[in-house]
């Protein structure tokens, strides 16, 4: 028989829902079952660019510090010239 495992994220232990009801402007929390893809390339080549958004469905963003799509989905967020962050949400599936 397969057993059982609770599932906890490296910030588990600091409670932060039980902590986030005080009167603070900044609050953190954690975002759930969500991946992290590094991607790096040469933003000028056309081939690449097209390559990326036929996988991930989203354009590179282009200037610094800006990202591109949709918060609970996808997103590419710009890191460096040669370097963006992918964000996505997993699918139940992959859980």
């Amino acid at each position: 028989m397969t057993e059982i495992h609770l599932q906890q994220t490296a910030l588990a232990h600091r409670h932060l829902k039980a902590k986030s009801k005080t009167n603070n402007p900044v609050e953190i929390s954690e975002c759930l079952n969500y991946s992290q893809t590094i991607i790096r390339g040469d933003s000028s080549n056309q081939q690449f660019n097209s390559a990326i958004k036929k996988v991930t469905g989203l354009p590179l963003p282009k200037k610094p510090c800006t990202s591109v799509g949709n918060v609970r989905n996808r997103r590419i967020i710009w890191m460096g010239p040669n370097e963006w962050l992918l964000v996505s949400a997993q699918s139940k599936s992959q859980k």
